[in-house]
């Protein structure tokens, strides 16, 4: 498992709608994975925020469940702007 640090919210964000996705069209972690070819491994700890699965896993992943990526980027970009915007409020 990987060291445990604080949440990243960006990884956090990706993966809720990762596990979104999968579970809309009925799939186990084990069912995505035999699709995808990535482990379950990664695709649990992906969907719990705790890793970034990287880009070739990502496309794997979304061919897998028949998506565009904005599908599961989007969520991740929206948690990008709102950090930027709270860094750059006055404290």
């Amino acid at each position: 498992m990987p060291a445990r640090r604080p949440p990243d919210p960006r990884l956090s964000a990706l993966g809720r709608a990762l596990k979104r996705v999968r579970t809309e069209r009925g799939l186990t972690l084990d069912e995505l994975a035999a699709r995808s070819g990535v482990s379950r491994r990664v695709l649990s700890y992906a969907e719990g925020g705790l890793i970034n699965p990287g880009i070739l896993s990502f496309v794997a992943i979304v061919r897998a469940l028949g998506i565009d990526s904005a599908e599961l980027l989007q969520p991740m970009m929206d948690e990008m702007e709102k950090q930027a915007v709270q860094e750059q409020a006055p404290g």
